[in-house]
């Protein structure tokens, strides 16, 4: 088994390398919300207000077995994650 220590500043570089069974440490900020920080969030979306943090790259998604099952799946797309990605930057 192999082990990496890695920080969320270099996380998405560093996942290209990870397989099925590698031991991961993981450092830095991670952000987790449950339903209420969920619907305050797509509240300020909606609103075009600032977030209290960048959602860049986040995914979101149902923990719940049940409700992924409710919500289905597309074929290599669940129903039950959403990832948020930023616009191209216009040069």
């Amino acid at each position: 088994m192999r082990e990496f220590y890695l920080n969320t500043s270099n996380l998405r570089e560093a996942c290209k390398e990870l397989r099925v069974g590698d031991k991961v440490y993981l450092s830095g900020t991670v952000y987790t919300a449950r339903d209420a920080a969920h619907k305050r969030i797509f509240e300020l979306m909606e609103n075009g207000s600032p977030l209290p943090f960048d959602i860049d790259g986040a995914v979101i998604k149902a923990d719940s077995y049940a409700d992924r099952e409710l919500l289905g799946e597309l074929p290599h797309v669940p129903k039950w994650a959403i990832a948020y990605k930023h616009p191209p930057e216009e040069k």
